[in-house]
């Protein structure tokens, strides 16, 4: 008989294989073990395949493993999507081990919210630590607090890197777009923005996984795709301005990256920045976005 699982884990990766043993080995350990590994393929040319076969022969946890051309992760998070069968959707990178009591402590935290107001729940989210266990970012300001990722940013200036959980029912209603253009990334804030608009995250200060930071990762690439970067500041320009009076400089900062990136894609779309007071923060910073355009089309040393 079928039986659902609880989690979705979705592991996206591509020609990194190395990192994938000791992801496995983690997923084992968890002390709360209904879920499925959803492992899309993204156009690996190493012996990823293989590792994986290994995996699904030693049949110890339920494996789904799809290889598909290299399209990008955004594309691949998409395809998790239409698989995943679990209540919970959540995503976990090939280089980052969860702790052991991470499903554990996640599925429990959801059930510790009144019933009355589960509906305006749509995620839990929690700590990350880097591999000597020291948390990477701020702490929550309060152990337990309901809020969402918006307000976390801007109000309370949480930073550093969180993870958690999503109803996958709910995120399943907010896939990434079709780009018309090639991006490696689509910027998640487009996605997580919008979900903030109607939902709620249960916030814990508990740490779920550790974080590894490598040179071939997206976090540490230094001219990233500027098409996807150049979506985020707009998006972030458009519908973030109302919290400008709580973190005036965050904003002069994404006016200024906007400009950065939009020269580097030829375009300055002026006309798609909504806010009157997002066209004036572009405007003024023009200089300084135009200053960072240089410097990197001069003297990075990595090109688009």
């Amino acid at each position: 008989m079928f039986t659902q699982p609880t989690f979705s884990v979705f592991t996206a990766t591509f020609n990194r294989a190395k990192f994938l043993p000791k992801l496995y080995e983690a997923l084992l350990n968890q002390t709360f073990k209904s879920f499925e590994w959803l492992i899309i393929d993204d156009g690996s040319s190493d012996n990823t395949q293989k590792i994986i076969e290994n995996f699904v022969e030693e049949n110890k946890i339920s494996i789904k493993y799809i290889y598909q051309e290299h399209k990008g992760k955004h594309a691949a998070t998409n395809k998790a999507l239409d698989l995943a069968n679990g209540i919970f959707f959540l995503p976990l990178d090939d280089d980052d081990l969860p702790l052991n009591n991470a499903l554990s402590l996640l599925i429990s935290t959801y059930e510790d919210i009144p019933e009355v107001v589960k509906p305006y729940f749509s995620a839990v989210t929690g700590l990350c630590i880097d591999p000597e266990g020291k948390v990477i970012g701020d702490a929550f300001p309060e152990d337990i607090i309901d809020s969402d990722p918006i307000e976390m940013y801007y109000k309370f200036k949480i930073k550093g890197d969180k993870w958690g959980c999503q109803l996958t029912k709910i995120r399943k209603q907010y896939k990434y777009p079709v780009p018309s253009m090639k991006l490696n990334y689509y910027p998640e804030i487009t996605i997580f923005g919008e979900i903030a608009k109607k939902y709620k995250t249960r916030y814990i200060n508990k740490p779920l996984k550790i974080v590894r930071y490598h040179s071939d990762g997206l976090s540490k690439r230094k001219l990233p795709n500027a098409y996807s970067k150049k979506i985020s500041h707009m998006y972030i320009l458009n519908e973030h301005i109302d919290y400008f009076e709580k973190n005036p400089y965050e904003f002069f900062i994404h006016s200024i990256l906007y400009t950065r990136w939009s020269l580097h894609c030829k375009k300055i779309e002026i006309k798609g920045i909504k806010p009157i007071l997002s066209k004036i923060l572009i405007l003024v910073s023009f200089p300084a976005g135009f200053l960072f355009y240089l410097y990197d089309k001069f003297y990075a040393q990595k090109k688009i």
